[in-house]
């Protein structure tokens, strides 16, 4: 009695030379709230690979500069050198970054570093204009949200919550508008819930138009206020206010992604 037997060969210390993609540029959230949704951006392995819109395909980022790419998971981004979204603000939208807190010690541009949004200033005196999330500093690393009102200078949210975090892992940061119901709330996650931190109610939420919404840098004409380099690893953009239980729902799916697909359990 004969038995048919198939051998498979196994390849062993064979190194393929080379850049190559890694499983988890393959992998993305399975976020449960897609209403809204108009962007999602996974940075890491390729530059085609980090300026893909996960959520839209006919709308990438472009780039400002020269992003550094990392060959995994990130990209470090700094004044100049960034993304740009082609997008603009809305009424109501929620913003989510995961990226790796900046700990600033002064309020310089060459210590504070600017995660998303179209913040900008002109003039003299100057005139600001635009949302964005940034690390600033005032007597101690925090994290801020700028968010127009009424068509003037941006109205300010801080807190102090990330001088407590860790900046050699990853973080969650949410900028939350609801125009509708004029009431603006920032909040941040590492290593536990999210935390709801502070919130401003809104007069007359204005959407400024007339800059593009960047990662990673801001549209100012000079690095102030904050220009310092940032790694950055995914951005969501929803051109709707979630409701903060969303945000949460959300944020738990961003985090079982980066445990997936790159061993990242931070959040």
């Amino acid at each position: 009695m004969t038995t048919n037997e198939i051998y498979v060969p196994k390849l062993g210390d064979v190194i393929i030379p080379g850049t190559h993609p890694k499983k988890g540029h393959f992998m993305q959230p399975n976020l449960p709230v897609i209403a809204g949704l108009k962007a999602m951006y996974i940075h890491g392995g390729t530059s085609e690979l980090s300026m893909r819109n996960r959520a839209d395909n006919s709308a990438p980022l472009t780039k400002v500069g020269a992003p550094t790419i990392l060959a995994e998971f990130g990209a470090i981004c700094s004044f100049g050198n960034c993304f740009d979204t082609g997008k603009v603000s809305t009424k109501n939208q929620t913003h989510i970054v995961i990226c790796k807190p900046v700990k600033p010690t002064e309020a310089t541009e060459k210590q504070q570093a600017f995660m998303m949004g179209n913040y900008s200033y002109s003039g003299a005196p100057a005139v600001y204009r635009g949302d964005g999330l940034a690390f600033l500093f005032s007597g101690q690393s925090l994290y801020g949200a700028f968010v127009e009102d009424g068509g003037a200078t941006p109205t300010n949210m801080i807190n102090y919550f990330s001088a407590a975090y860790d900046a050699s892992k990853w973080a969650a940061f949410v900028s939350l508008v609801d125009g509708d119901n004029g009431i603006a709330r920032i909040g941040g996650r590492q290593g536990g819930a999210l935390a709801w931190q502070n919130s401003r109610a809104l007069t007359n939420r204005t959407a400024y138009a007339d800059r593009t919404i960047r990662i990673g840098s801001h549209h100012a004409p000079a690095a102030y206020p904050a220009g310092a380099a940032i790694t950055m690893g995914l951005e969501l953009i929803f051109e709707a206010a979630l409701t903060q239980a969303q945000v949460a729902s959300v944020i738990d799916s961003v985090s079982e992604y980066l445990n997936a697909a790159w061993g990242i359990s931070d959040l």
